[in-house]
Order: structure tokens, then sequence, then C-alpha cells
């Protein structure tokens, strides 16, 4: 042991050298009073120091001048340290100092000791304000992270302390307890609602993360996610720091894990048939999503497109329910015109799930085709794959300008290349 002791200060010793040969005594003192939080931070002060004195008499430094040299540089150090002190003590000023430091309700929920803790909170409610020094939970967020915890116990701390529901812990993620709470809600909703009427539901973690996200990421039933919604709306539309939405959230919680990584896959191939019940949950929790945050249309797959779902998940829904590729909107679109018009890439895939011959004929309210609409949008990779499926719709005329697909590329200052290329496929219609 004392071996290791040795080489792990022989070690070190370079280190500290190199730090006082390029810096002044105040930055030292500083990079030492950084290495005194370290729980062996008695022993690295005495190593520096001895550092400091090692490199001085080497400088031929007398006695005398070494030990002033070394009262100034402790005492720097304990400036250093006072100031940090103080500042940490102001930084925590404004929080919510708790009136308590009694740790007999916060044990007895350490030890699962539910009844105990029962009887802590009737006998002296003030307990539920208790704040933990170190890890800085209050009770209502270690109840909440633990899921044996039985309804009861989170019902009275929030009656006895209903600000804690939107207290966010200090370290880590900064999650409320509602935020905990989503996490650990594969099961039940019940304290959910429980914590609904005090929480304050646009707060968010250091993540950008509101309760709804954590519910989406951690697989909660869907009781927890309609909970949420019913209460405010507006967080289906929150996106956090990575620009994700909750149902982004749940879309890539899901194909995190094999099982769903497999489901998705199967489907995508084409087997609709061994669906298993983890995946129907999960698309029941994905329509929800969907539905809820687009009141402007009631039809799956516009809804999708609407919201720039990824383009997986809405072959996945063309899978499953392939009549939502001519489901027209308000306005007679079906799929194809929408994504058209929403400008979505060009997907191989997609294309084939939502084209048939139907959909390529139809026209909306404005006697728009798939062609005609492509090609005043000028998008290159639908005309191309609308011509191999469906040659005809080259010599259809437009319904309201009453020209050729190659006229109508003209008429809305399309490129020369489109130009001839429409017309080179289909060059009868210049006899017309």
């Amino acid at each position: 042991m004392a071996e290791s002791s040795l080489e792990s200060r022989q070690k070190r010793r370079p280190f500290f050298q190199e730090l006082l040969r390029r810096t002044n005594k105040a930055e030292a003192a500083a990079a030492l009073f950084l290495v005194s939080q370290h729980p062996r931070r008695r022993l690295l002060h005495q190593e520096l120091r001895s550092t400091v004195e090692t490199l001085e008499r080497k400088r031929g430094l007398g006695h005398t001048e070494r030990s002033v040299r070394k009262q100034s540089f402790d005492a720097k150090c304990t400036n250093l340290e006072r100031k940090f002190h103080e500042q940490r003590q102001k930084r925590t000023s404004n929080r919510i100092t708790p009136p308590t430091t009694n740790p007999t309700l916060y044990n007895a929920l350490m030890e699962h000791d539910w009844d105990r803790a029962l009887l802590c909170l009737r006998t002296n409610p003030e307990l539920a304000r208790y704040h933990h020094p170190r890890g800085g939970w209050y009770p209502l967020h270690l109840v909440c992270s633990r899921g044996s915890s039985p309804l009861p116990i989170v019902q009275a701390l929030v009656e006895a302390y209903p600000l804690a529901v939107n207290l966010r812990t200090p370290f880590k993620f900064r999650d409320t307890p509602l935020h905990i709470q989503s996490r650990n809600s594969q099961g039940s909703s019940s304290k959910i609602k429980a914590l609904l009427p005090y929480a304050d539901l646009r707060l968010v973690n250091l993540l950008g993360h509101t309760a709804l996200h954590t519910a989406c990421g951690t697989n909660a039933i869907i009781d927890v996610l309609q909970y949420l919604i019913a209460n405010d709306e507006t967080l289906l539309n929150v996106r956090d720091i990575h620009g994700q939405t909750p149902l982004d959230a749940l879309w890539a919680s899901f194909l995190q894990s094999i099982p769903g990584h497999l489901i998705v896959g199967r489907i995508l191939r084409g087997d609709t048939h061994s669906i298993s019940e983890s995946f129907r949950r999960f698309w029941d929790k994905v329509q929800l999503l969907v539905l809820r945050g687009n009141a402007e249309h009631t039809e799956l797959g516009h809804a999708m497109l609407q919201l720039a779902v990824p383009a997986k998940m809405l072959q996945v829904a063309l899978q499953l329910y392939p009549q939502l590729a001519s489901q027209p909107d308000g306005k007679g679109n079906n799929l194809l015109h929408k994504m058209i018009l929403c400008r979505l890439p060009f997907h191989q895939d997609l294309f084939e799930l939502a084209s048939n011959e139907e959909t390529l004929q139809s026209c909306n309210k404005q006697g728009e085709t798939i062609l005609s609409l492509a090609i005043k949008h000028e998008m290159m990779e639908y005309i191309a794959a609308t011509t191999n499926v469906a040659p005809l719709l080259l010599a259809k005329q437009d319904s309201q300008t009453r020209l050729y697909p190659f006229q109508l590329a003209a008429a809305n200052d399309c490129s020369a290349t489109l130009i001839y290329s429409l017309l080179i496929e289909q060059p009868e219609v210049i006899q017309y």
C-alpha cells in the first residue's frame, strides 16, 4: 500500500512542478484549491507545498525567505477557500431554505419504512421540508425515485409541502419530482395525478426535457401521456436542446431497444402479422401524440407529414394502414400531394407505399394531379418516379390550364432540362 502511494506521489510531482513553472503563486494556489476538493486533499496539499519548497530551495532561497513564502502561499489558499465558500453561500441564498434539519423522515424513506414515514408526516408535517445537505433532494424527490413507494406517501408529502413539486434537484439533470416520477411510471399513473395539481408543466431540466419528454423516453404508460397532454397541450411542440419533440423522444427510445428495432424492421419489410403487444402499446402512444399535436388534420398520414416525422415512422403507418395513402385532406390532397407540398425529401420506399393507380390519377380540389403539382414545385425525383410508374400522365392535360406536362413546365419557368425530358418521354403530344 505504501509503495503504491509513493508511486502515485511520484507520478503527480512532475505535474505540480510544471504547474509552478508556468504559473505564478496565485494561480498555483487556485489550482491547489481545486485539488483540495479531492477526498485526499490534505495529502495533495502537502505534496504541492513540498514541491514549492523544493523548487525554491533549488533557486537558492534561504530558510527565512522560504518560510515567508510558505506562509504567503498558505494564506492565499485560505483566502481562496474563504471566497469560494462566500460565493457558494451567495448562490444558495435565493433557494428555499428548509425550516428543519431533522432527517428522521428522510431516513425512514431511505429504508423504505413507509409506515414510520407516514407516522412522521402526521405528527410533524414540517419534516417534508427537509433538504438533504449532500444530494440536494427533498423527501418528495426521493419518494418519486422509488417505484415501490405507495401512493399515500406521495399524497401526504404533496399536501405537507406543495412547493416541492416544482423544486429541481441541484445536481445532474436538475429534475423536478414530476420528471422523476414520469421516469418511473411504467405501471401506474396515480402518482402523476397526485403531482399534477401543483406542477408547472413548462419546467424543463438541463436537457430541455419537459415531463412529457421524460415520460415518452422511458416507456411510461399511455395514461401518463394523456394526463400530461390534457393539462397542457403545448408540451407536444416543446423541443429540447437537441431540437427533439416528445414524439421524437418516443420514436428514438423505442428504436434503441433491440426488440423494438427488430419489430420495426419486420414491419418495414411487409410483415404486419407478428406484431407484439409492446409495439401496439407504443403505436397507440404515437397516434395520441400525432393526432393531438396537429389540430389541423384528423387523418394520421397528413398529421404526420405536417409534424415532419421521420420517414420510417410514416412508412410504418402506411404498412399498417395502406388506406392512408388515398385519404384526402380538406383540400382534396392525398398523401402524395401532401408530400410534395411539404417538400418532403424523396424516399423511394415511401413513394412506392404511397403510390397506386388511384392516388397517381386523382386530382385535388384545384384539379392538380401528382405530376402537375411536382412540375410546379420542380421536384425532379417525384417527377421521374411518377412518370416511371404512370407514363400515361405525360399525355394528360392539366384540368385548369389544359396544358400538357411539358407545356406546364415551360409556363412555370422550369428549367429547359425538365421541359425537354418531359417532351422526349411522350413526343406524340406535339401532334395534338
